[in-house]
């Protein structure tokens, strides 16, 4: 693993798709556009999760605690860095490979964890979906199978949620914009797949 230590998103220079037989551009919104297309997924997914939650606090589920308005912004940060820690874990070599690189980009409004390296379409769909079924998806599963509604595994779903539309927008991107069995690889911004040879 590396730090990117410079603000923005990091080129990789070691892979010239156009350079290289083979590769082809995913089709995906440029980087100015990118956020206003991730709304999509958030207003899909956001009401739903919101709902879910209210379900369970008004279908008898037990309050089991409160928490403070403070302390539920306070959730925020180090749930940013619990979720780049999943996508990063999820990396081949769990994250020890110098292919997985961190950063933050104050212009996009994002800390990332890439992984400049060839990956699976599947292992690359895995990556990006993983924080959003732990973070999002298993908290709101493990109340309701518990039958308790507490307000922090609540504020840490609905949070992360809002996190995670960028990354289901990209699984949605991949997997409309590449064939199965396709490996992938980005160069910064941009996302490019080839079959394998």
């Amino acid at each position: 693993m590396r730090w990117h230590r410079h603000n923005g998103i990091p080129d990789n220079p070691d892979f010239e798709p156009t350079a290289e037989d083979g590769w082809t551009a995913l089709p995906e919104p440029s980087p100015e556009k990118l956020q206003m297309h991730a709304l999509v997924p958030l207003a899909l997914t956001l009401p739903l999760f919101a709902l879910g939650w209210l379900w369970l606090l008004r279908a008898g589920a037990r309050d089991f605690g409160s928490i403070s308005a403070v302390a539920g912004l306070l959730v925020v940060l180090p749930l940013v860095v619990v979720h780049e820690g999943i996508h990063l874990l999820l990396h081949p070599g769990q994250g020890r490979s110098p292919q997985s690189v961190l950063g933050g980009s104050s212009k996009h409004g994002i800390i990332y964890a890439m992984y400049f390296g060839e990956m699976s379409r599947r292992r690359y769909v895995v990556v990006l979906l993983g924080p959003f079924v732990v973070l999002s998806v298993l908290p709101l599963l493990a109340c309701a199978i518990a039958g308790r509604f507490h307000p922090l595994p609540a504020l840490t779903s609905l949070w992360n949620t809002l996190f995670a539309c960028g990354d289901l927008l990209g699984a949605w991107l991949i997997l409309r914009g590449s064939p199965p069995g396709a490996r992938l690889r980005n160069r910064g911004y941009h996302t490019w797949w080839r079959m394998p040879r």
